[in-house]
C-alpha cells in the first residue's frame, strides 16, 4: 500500500484514495459500507464497471490500525 502516492495497491492494479470503498475507509479510518455499489455515487464509473462484470452489488471496507495509525484495509 502507498498511502503518500495516493493510492492503493490491489490485484489486479490499483485503486485511487478517491472513488473507491476502500480509499474511503483508509481516509476516514472507518468502516464504510454500500448497499447498492453500482449506483453509489462515491464509486468510480470504472469500479462500478467491475463491479458489474464481477456481479457484486454490495461491498465494504475495513480499515486496519495499529495505534491511530491506518495500515490497510479489508475489503
Amino acid at each position: 500500500m502507498d498511502l503518500l502516492q495516493g493510492r492503493l495497491r490491489e490485484h489486479p492494479g490499483s485503486l485511487p484514495l478517491e472513488q473507491s470503498l476502500s480509499g474511503l475507509a483508509v481516509k476516514s479510518g472507518e468502516v464504510v459500507f454500500a448497499e447498492d455499489y453500482c449506483n453509489d455515487p462515491r464509486i468510480s464509473d470504472e469500479l462500478k464497471a467491475r463491479a458489474r462484470a464481477d456481479n457484486c452489488y454490495s461491498s465494504v471496507a475495513i480499515p486496519l490500525t495499529y495505534g491511530s495509525e491506518v495500515i490497510g484495509c479489508l475489503a
